[in-house]
């Protein structure tokens, strides 16, 4: 799962505690990273929105290269895509979180199983 953010969008932040509970709870054959699509502009803040969540998950800072590859063709943040191990788009992306403030954990864990099953694991 990759969770794509910046630190201006408030949905993105409030989403964050969810994020790191979802992080701390994945089955043993996932993984969550996110990548905050201003954290070179805005690194301190970045941190700090980390920090107050106590995200335990990898975040990557966007540059050229995403920029080109992925981040350009992100219309709403934040947007979370799933792929497989390979690197391989599994599914649709969910543009927002997946349900109200309190479903959101329980969202994207609905979202990570569709996704896994759709490539039989």
């Amino acid at each position: 799962m990759v969770n794509i953010w910046t630190t201006w969008c408030g949905f993105c932040v409030e989403e964050m505690p969810a994020l790191a509970e979802l992080y701390n709870n994945l089955p043993e054959n996932v993984n969550t990273i996110t990548i905050c699509g201003d954290a070179s502009d805005e690194p301190e803040l970045t941190k700090e929105i980390l920090d107050s969540v106590n995200a335990k998950f990898i975040t990557l800072e966007g540059n050229k290269d995403l920029e080109k590859c992925l981040l350009d063709s992100v219309t709403a943040f934040p947007t979370t895509i799933f792929v497989d191990s390979k690197g391989n788009l599994v599914g649709t992306p969910q543009v927002g979180a997946p349900g109200g403030e309190d479903e959101i954990v329980e969202g994207y864990t609905k979202l990570i199983n569709k996704a896994l099953s759709k490539i039989g694991k």
